[in-house]
C-alpha cells in the first residue's frame, strides 16, 4: 500500500467516498503507456489517484481506468485539486461524464471486493 502524506484540505463533498486504496492502471491521453497508480477513494462523482512519480495532466481529460480484469471504465474528468512533491503526484478528480452502467459496475465491484473495508469505514467514528 502506498504511503500518503496528510493533505490539510477542507472536505466539501456532499457524499462520502469509498476508501479502497487499490492498485490500478490509468491510461491518459498523450501518454504511450498506462500509468500504475493507487485509487485511494472513489464514488460516483469522483476519485483520488496517487501516482508514484510526477505526472503532468491537462484539464479536462478522458481517463481509461482499470481496477482489475473485471472492472474497466472510461470517464471524462476534471482536476479538482492536485498536490505534488519531488517524487509523486496526488490528484482529486471530479467526473464530468460517466456511464450509468459504469456506476453500477463500480458499485458491484466495491461491494464484492471491499465490503469489510467499507463496513469498517462506516463504523469507525461511532463510539
Amino acid at each position: 500500500m502506498a504511503f500518503l502524506m496528510k493533505i490539510d484540505m477542507q472536505e466539501r463533498r456532499c457524499s462520502g467516498r469509498w476508501e479502497i486504496d487499490s492498485q490500478a492502471s490509468v491510461r491518459i491521453p498523450g501518454h504511450a503507456h498506462p500509468f500504475y497508480c493507487t485509487i485511494n477513494d472513489i464514488n460516483f462523482k469522483g476519485l483520488k489517484l496517487w501516482f508514484p512519480r510526477y505526472i503532468d495532466i491537462d484539464n479536462p481529460l478522458t481517463l481509461d481506468v482499470s481496477l482489475s480484469d473485471e472492472l474497466n471504465f472510461r470517464i471524462e474528468a476534471g482536476v479538482a485539486w492536485h498536490r505534488k512533491t519531488a517524487q509523486d503526484s496526488i490528484y482529486g478528480f471530479f467526473f464530468t461524464k460517466i456511464k450509468e452502467a459504469d456506476k453500477e459496475n463500480i458499485y458491484t465491484f466495491i461491494k464484492r471486493n471491499f465490503a469489510e473495508k467499507i463496513r469498517q469505514q462506516i463504523y469507525r467514528d461511532i463510539p
